[in-house]
């Protein structure tokens, strides 16, 4: 479980199933660690998930970053994915939070690409199976 509690604070579910399952350990049952029993070992133990770790250190949604831009989610959304903001992927459902701000505010300028005001590296795309 200690195991568990260091890496929820750098990793979703999904993921520390991933590295449980890389070190040959199993659950108490003998079966292989899914995203599901990580998730319900978490809950049982009391231990946050990395978006409440996250959100504890100051890092802010979509819908909260979308309203200090004064910008609509989407927008704020494609500046995480382009590289404008930085931001993580929270969850395995795709929950994106960002850092908070720090300097000045991008704004939306259409016509201009993002790849000319790219300053962190591009979130990469969430895809379900």
């Amino acid at each position: 479980m200690e195991l568990v509690r260091a890496l929820a604070t750098e990793k979703t579910d999904a993921q520390i199933a991933e590295a449980l399952n890389a070190r040959w350990l199993c659950s108490g049952t003998g079966k292989a660690f899914t995203a599901i029993t990580v998730r319900r070992l978490r809950i049982a133990y009391r231990i946050d998930s990395l978006a409440r770790h996250l959100q504890q250190a100051g890092w802010i949604t979509v819908t909260e970053m979308g309203a200090r831009l004064r910008v609509h989610p989407c927008t704020a959304k494609q500046f995480a994915l382009e590289g404008v903001l930085r931001a993580v992927r929270a969850d395995d459902r795709g929950q994106i939070l960002f850092e908070p701000l720090c300097g000045p505010m991008p704004t939306a300028q259409p016509g201009k690409r993002f790849r000319d005001r790219r300053v962190h590296p591009k979130l990469a795309t969430h895809v379900r199976k």
